[in-house]
């Protein structure tokens, strides 16, 4: 059995974390980027011809002017990194201008992979969708844009798709495997697996020497044990080990794993970073589960062992697993040598399933959800009380992290919305917003269930893989979800008729999720239907009803609605002019 602390007993075995993909742009692209245009001076990149045709000038300015589908090239190979006369890094401008390169396919002997081996220059505003990179040399750093960053400087860029390092004492990433460099404003929805030894992340595998601010993984993490059942790294949800560098303002929300066996191996496994040693951690968090099996390993709901770090308004609320012999805990497994700085550090005693950590101050979950914890600045974090936790509102992010995190019956739920970034969507009428908006939120249903069950063909779910048809622009439920749970039929509800016990409150009473239908008014006349996913309510002091709290799909806002009114009242100046709730479909999870 899990080794865990002495409080209450919780059904782990069902931890839901629906840590959806943001960085997809799925029905129609900003009109921002649409009408970006190129830089006079650069180099316009559209076909997978331009892009392999880099590699001949690594100094050159850059920029695509379309998006690029990869499919057609079997492997490509990294742009610069180790060649036969040494190591070549990109010294130039790589400008995305907001376009994607979809299904980049690398299976490297190289040293360095990546779409570019190394990276002392820029590369900004670019989303990388359907990645596939692999590779097996003894030294190997990969990661789906940077093998290593050189001091380079990597902005505004997105990924999705899988890392696999295929080897010991490697390195590995969803986004860079090696960092020195700047990353900002950037994500990875990558499942990063590496060997039984070496360090992996869902954003970087080491950061050592640079900055990570504003940026974020969802992804999962996982060490593989070797012939003997052994593993022996760090592993991190958001990095695998930080060396004298910084984390600013991000988080990550992944399952984090290094199995083995009790008798062999040591690993250093965190919700945010495996192994600290002299990093600054700042304004950051994890939320997803972390668990080890190897002898002696340390696991952390944020950091798996701690050397010398300066950690600051941080806190972590993920289920944490160790059978090994060595120290666990709900924020910091090992503080090692008791060198850290600590000021505002949090976890969560009852989702991580541990009263004790190397570091920090224990809250139930209603505590650390009733209201800002004292020492985090109310400038850069926001609450929504008795719903979630805190979370980031620093000017520059292009999302909005996990709104709708609450618990119910023990079981964790973290709803990232799948698109956050394009509000776009809301400045013109939207060609089949009521059946996108659908499919969104089946998706993030869908999602869910496939982490807590297991269910593989769900938990990294597209949102056309089972409930968009392209053809006909219909979203259906439909697929495997459909084993899992069941929807109930869609429920009128009169305009004279408020949301209460009979309709919606019901089924949010008896831990359903309910999808709420509504309609709103579209800029120029008309209206359009939209749909949102109810998880919880509030209630005034006299126990009655005052809010229900649902998730926007598109825009990624936790909206509140008015159940006599059934219209959003929070937050202000929400784009969907005047939404109102007119009907209800219960979402029961069997």
């Amino acid at each position: 059995m899990p080794k865990r602390g002495k409080g209450p007993v919780v059904d782990y075995c069902r931890l839901l974390i629906a840590a959806l993909s943001v960085p997809f742009a799925l029905y129609t692209a900003a009109p921002a980027a649409a009408a970006m245009q190129a830089p006079a001076a650069c180099i316009q990149i559209s076909t997978p011809a331009d892009l392999d045709n880099v590699r001949n000038d690594l100094a050159g300015q850059y920029c695509l002017a379309a998006d690029i589908d990869m499919s057609g090239v079997a492997d490509f190979a990294p742009i610069g990194g180790v060649t036969t006369t040494g190591t070549s890094n990109f010294q130039g401008t790589f400008n995305g201008q907001g376009h994607f390169i979809r299904n980049l396919s690398i299976a490297s002997s190289s040293q360095f992979v990546g779409l570019f081996g190394s990276l002392a220059g820029t590369i900004q505003d670019l989303t990388l969708q359907n990645v596939k990179i692999s590779g097996s040399d003894p030294n190997l750093r990969a990661g789906t844009l940077l093998g290593v960053n050189s001091g380079g400087t990597v902005s505004d860029v997105h990924a999705s798709g899988d890392v696999h390092a295929n080897c010991d004492f490697c390195t590995a990433g969803g986004l860079i495997g090696e960092n020195s460099g700047t990353v900002m404003r950037s994500s990875a929805a990558v499942t990063v697996t590496l060997g039984a030894f070496g360090a992996a992340g869902g954003l970087i595998g080491s950061h050592d020497g640079g900055v990570i601010s504003q940026s974020y993984a969802t992804g999962a993490v996982a060490l593989t044990p070797d012939v003997n059942g052994s593993t022996s790294g760090q592993a991190g949800g958001l990095t695998g080990l930080i060396g004298n560098a910084s984390i600013i303002d991000s988080f990550a929300t992944g399952l984090v794993s290094a199995p083995g066996e009790p008798l062999h191996g040591s690993n250093f496994v965190g919700g945010l970073v495996g192994d600290s040693a002299g990093g600054k951690i700042t304004r950051s968090f994890a939320v997803g589960p972390v668990s080890t099996g190897a002898a002696q390993s340390s696991a952390g709901g944020l950091i798996g062992r701690s050397q010398a770090t300066a950690l600051r308004e941080v806190y972590a609320v993920g289920a944490v697993f160790s059978t090994s012999g060595g120290p666990s805990g709900g924020l910091v497994g090992d503080n090692h040598f008791s060198q850290d700085s600590l000021s505002a550090g949090y976890w969560d005693t009852q989702t991580s399933g541990f009263p004790t950590s190397g570091e920090g101050v224990g809250r139930s979950t209603r505590s650390l959800q009733a209201g800002l914890p004292h020492g985090f600045t109310a400038t850069r974090w926001a609450i929504t009380p008795d719903v979630s936790f805190p979370y980031l509102t620093a000017a520059g992010l292009d999302f909005a992290a996990p709104l709708a995190i609450t618990v119910k019956n023990n079981v964790l739920y973290t709803f990232v919305p799948i698109s956050q970034r394009d509000l776009s969507q809301y400045l013109a009428s939207v060609a089949h917003s009521d059946d996108a908006s659908l499919a969104t939120a089946y998706a993030i249903i869908a999602r869910a269930i496939g982490v807590a069950d297991g269910v593989g063909s769900l938990q990294d779910v597209a949102i056309d893989r089972y409930f968009w048809d392209d053809s006909r622009q219909k979203a259906r439920w439909r697929g495997p979800v459909t084993q899992h749970a069941s929807l109930g039929p869609l429920t009128a509800i009169a305009a004279t008729t408020a949301i209460g016990d009979d309709n919606v409150i019901g089924p949010l009473r008896a831990r359903d999720m309910v999808l709420l239908r509504g309609r709103y008014k579209q800029p120029g006349g008309g209206s359009g239907t939209q749909w949102m996913l109810a998880t919880s309510f509030t209630t005034d002091a006299d126990g009655n009803v005052d809010t229900v709290v649902a998730d926007d799909p598109w825009t990624g806002l936790q909206v509140r609605i008015d159940p006599a009114t059934k219209r959003v009242i929070a937050p202000a100046g929400f784009p969907l002019a005047r939404f109102t709730v007119n009907a209800f479909e219960r979402v029961t999870l069997d």
